[in-house]
């Protein structure tokens, strides 16, 4: 009985072991799907940019989220590996603490076999019984020798169920091994691509570290778009006074909110960065900026008012509308598909995304207001 206690004990832990490493790896999984998803995106945006004949501030941006995105999968990778190689330890261990189980069962298996091979010679179980001095006595020799069959049954029907778990484990291993190998290839492959991918941006930086005057140029100009694009909206604001909010339950939607575009990769967060070429430097961004497909739809993202249809120097066409207290800003348009005072849906199409050259193909510009204060969009989307 100890025996099988021991061996119960070493297999429902290893068990256990490998169904808390199963909800490891579940949602190691989930987020390995996100990210290359996020990857593939990324090179279909990259070969779209690669067409142009002049490499962008914003590819190098783009670039960059690929090395963020590429990290974040290498990192994935490890402890993907890395949960496998415990496994794959603990696993052996069962398997040797199993062997050495079956091995002593086995020994002690033999031991009864050959005892009751050497009962048998020596007298029959007829004679067992009838050697008794009273029906008493012949019912306890009877009691003992079935508890004894039964006991040697088990024992053997134990040995027979331990060696099956045993053959079930070194599959089990031999899969793990083989899974194990799998992700240290694709490690190894996307250590590759990184290194590749810092080239690419390394040469990308030092062709424009050599126009330093034109980068500049165009903070300057960028500035004075930002600039326009938030006197606009000021304007709007002070023109609409405190009595002409439509009720709206946007406030409510902190981190609910779709994304403007159904694919895009955010290349410009919101606030105060330093740029990605020129040391010292800081650009401001009121929103984010999202690099989409050519051709991409943008939608809005919920319910409300269209306020103003404006053209802004630097962002072409934008959209801005109103939910109660809040406004939302779709800029860089190549064309718009509403007007002044319509109500639009969520995801009802706003308009398309610029495609064209310049700095800004294929950018989407988003903001979102309370009255007066900016807030930072990517607390409100869900990207």
């Amino acid at each position: 009985m100890i025996y099988f206690i021991r061996i119960f004990l070493v297999v429902y832990f290893s068990f256990v072991g490998l169904n808390l490493f199963s909800q490891d790896l579940s949602t190691l999984k989930k987020e390995k799907s996100s990210i290359e998803k996020k990857i593939s995106l990324t090179n279909k945006l990259i070969v779209q940019a690669q067409k142009r004949k002049k490499t962008t501030i914003n590819d190098i941006k783009l670039i960059q989220k690929q090395i963020d995105y590429r990290n974040k999968l290498i990192d994935i990778n490890q402890s993907v590996v890395n949960q496998l190689s415990d496994s794959i330890n603990s696993m052996n261990s069962v398997i040797i603490d199993l062997g050495n189980e079956i091995s002593t069962l086995k020994k002690e298996y033999e031991k009864l076999i050959l005892s009751a091979y050497i009962r048998k010679l020596q007298y029959n179980e007829l004679n067992f019984f009838l050697s008794s001095s009273s029906f008493n006595e012949t019912y306890r020799k009877y009691i003992l020798l079935n508890e004894y069959n039964k006991y040697r049954r088990k024992q053997g029907e134990i040995l027979v169920k331990s060696k099956n778990s045993l053959n079930i484990k070194k599959l089990a291993l031999r899969e793990l091994i083989s899974k194990n190998q799998k992700n240290i290839d694709n490690l190894s492959l996307e250590k590759q691509k990184l290194e590749n991918e810092i080239s690419r941006k390394n040469r990308y930086l030092k062709s424009f570290k050599r126009k330093e005057s034109k980068l500049r140029g165009d903070i300057k100009k960028y500035t004075k778009s930002l600039q326009n694009l938030n006197g606009k909206i000021n304007d709007i604001i002070a023109s609409l006074g405190d009595n002409t909010f439509i009720a709206s339950d946007f406030g409510k939607m902190t981190g609910k909110l779709k994304s403007p575009v159904n694919k895009g990769i955010v290349i410009s967060k919101f606030g105060i960065h330093y740029h990605p070429v020129l040391k010292n430097v800081k650009i401001k961004n009121n929103g984010i900026d999202i690099k989409v497909l050519s051709g991409s739809s943008v939608n809005c993202v919920y319910d409300g008012v269209v306020t103003r249809v404006v053209v802004i120097p630097g962002y072409n066409k934008a959209v801005i509308v109103r939910h109660g207290k809040y406004l939302t800003v779709y800029a860089n348009l190549k064309s718009v598909d509403v007007k002044n005072g319509q109500k639009v849906k969520l995801g009802q199409k706003i308009g398309t995304v610029y495609s064209g050259e310049g700095e800004n193909s294929n950018v989407v510009h988003f903001e979102i207001w309370n009255e007066k204060i900016k807030q930072n969009p990517e607390k409100w989307l869900i990207l």
